[in-house]
């Protein structure tokens, strides 16, 4: 999937329309705030377009730009995931913040690629879009979101810290994965490590979780296991 179109596709059924660079103010009679009823929806798919920015970010560490350019690359990722987080943080507060500033998302994110790809030239973006969708760009992903989903299970200190060491010792298998696109027999091999790997944390994470947590994490999850 091309870089920004996920980040697209996981806000399409939140944003019919939108204004860019709405303001972070309290909701008034002529900017009302979000339907609550949609919070839980907003706060999902809010966190998983924050875990994408997240990864563009790590993941720009990672090309070959000159150190100053790569400073205004991280600017510019950093803009909406500012603006995205504080409208979670204020969600999670039980405050809905203004309908503008949900729907602001998509053209915030827009303008936020337009800047980035213009910035860093046609070469690097090409290699940006082909790490993220990778092999380790994947296995990344998945990780953050096993760690937003069990986040949101609310568990002791304990168990928390017992499911992240699992998420953490499967890290460095994660950094081994190609961050290039493979084809034929180099990604079916490569395609088996990562399914392995995760078989491994799934197993891991199962024998801590109960029933009704691993029900409430998914697919997740159960993903995890395999087919």
């Amino acid at each position: 999937m091309r870089l920004f179109a996920a980040l697209f596709a996981l806000i399409a059924c939140c944003a019919a329309t939108s204004l860019a660079d709405a303001p972070a103010t309290a909701p008034s009679a002529d900017d009302p705030p979000a339907p609550a009823a949609l919070a839980p929806t907003y706060l999902s798919i809010g966190k998983d377009i924050s875990l994408r920015l997240q990864l563009v970010r790590q993941t720009l560490d990672e090309l070959k730009l000159d150190p100053g350019m790569l400073v205004q690359a991280q600017q510019i990722i950093d803009v909406p995931r500012r603006e995205l987080n504080g409208a979670l943080d204020q969600m999670e507060a039980g405050h809905m913040p203004p309908a503008s500033r949900v729907y602001s998302v998509p053209d915030v994110l827009r303008t936020a690629r337009e800047k980035l790809f213009a910035l860093i030239g046609e070469q690097q973006a090409g290699l940006l879009q082909e790490k993220m969708s990778s092999l380790r760009g994947e296995a990344r992903w998945r990780i953050g979101q096993l760690r937003n989903g069990l986040d949101e299970l609310k568990m002791s200190d304990d168990r928390i810290r017992q499911c992240e060491a699992i998420l953490t010792s499967a890290q460095p298998a994660v950094e081994k994965l190609p961050a290039e696109q493979l084809d034929g027999d180099l990604y079916d091999k490569s395609r088996r490590q990562m399914n392995s790997l995760f078989a491994n944390v799934h197993a891991h994470l199962a024998a801590i979780l109960s029933g009704d947590e691993q029900a409430r994490l998914g697919p997740r999850l159960s993903s995890l296991a395999g087919p």
